[in-house]
Parts: C-alpha cells; sequence; structure tokens
C-alpha cells in the first residue's frame, strides 16, 4: 500500500476510508468510542498522525454528504475497488470496523450485507473472512 502524504490517498486507499466510515455511521450515531477507534485504525493503516487521521476521516465525512442514501455511497466505494484483493481489504475495513465497539448494530449489518452483495461475496466466503477479521482482533 503506498504511503499517504495529508491526504494524497490512492482511490483504494480512500475507499477503505469511506467504508469505515460509511460502517461507523451505519447504526445514525457517532460516539467518541468510534470515532476513537477510526483515529487509530487510520493511523495504524497509513502510519500517520492522529492529526492526519482525523482529516482523512472529516473529508470522508463530507464527500458522502454528497450523495442520497446508502446505494450510491457503496456504488461509488465499489467502484474504485479495481482487484479482488482491493475489494477483500476494503471488506475486512468494514468487518473490522463493525467489530470495533463490540456488537454489530442492525445498521452495520446492514451496510455490510450491501457491501458483500455489491463484491459478489457468498455468505460462505464472507462469514470465512468475518471469522478471519474476528480471530485477528482476538489476539
Amino acid at each position: 500500500m503506498s504511503q499517504p502524504t495529508d491526504h494524497n490517498l490512492t482511490e483504494v486507499e480512500r475507499a477503505m476510508v469511506d467504508i469505515s466510515c460509511v460502517m461507523l455511521i451505519a447504526d445514525g450515531e457517532l460516539g467518541e468510542e468510534e470515532e476513537d477507534f477510526l483515529v487509530g485504525f487510520l493511523s495504524s493503516m497509513f502510519g500517520v498522525d492522529s492529526e492526519t487521521a482525523e482529516a482523512l476521516a472529516q473529508d470522508s465525512y463530507d464527500r458522502m454528504e454528497s450523495f442520497v442514501g446508502l446505494n450510491p455511497i457503496i456504488d461509488d466505494i465499489v467502484a474504485r475497488l479495481k482487484t479482488d484483493e482491493d475489494a477483500e481489504r476494503a471488506f475486512r475495513c468494514a468487518v473490522a470496523t463493525m467489530l470495533a465497539d463490540g456488537e454489530p448494530t442492525e445498521g452495520e449489518q446492514r451496510v455490510l450485507g450491501k457491501l458483500k452483495r455489491r463484491l459478489g461475496y457468498d455468505g460462505q466466503t464472507a462469514v470465512a473472512i468475518i471469522h478471519e477479521v474476528e480471530a485477528m482482533l482476538a489476539q
């Protein structure tokens, strides 16, 4: 993955930020715990400081405001994923974000289901990835 400078993300990296942000707001609330998770997650993923990570998240939230409804946002994210590896990385980001604050909400599960369908994943593939991410987070 390329190293971003400020907000100089590739389309795939921006898609990963966006899907993480979509997952966080899927339940209609964005709590402090979720914001802290996202900043840490983005800092770790891209090797940036927390101020830059917060700016990346804010850019993503600002982009989402230009869409009406969830489907166009997910379509836009999926369109930026050029390879199967990109798609799996984005799905893993979505799962990790969904699991970050404990029990997945109905909204988060709905978003993950829409992403799964848009990526063409069957249930078995999605569940396998979810279990892998759960195991990774449990370490």
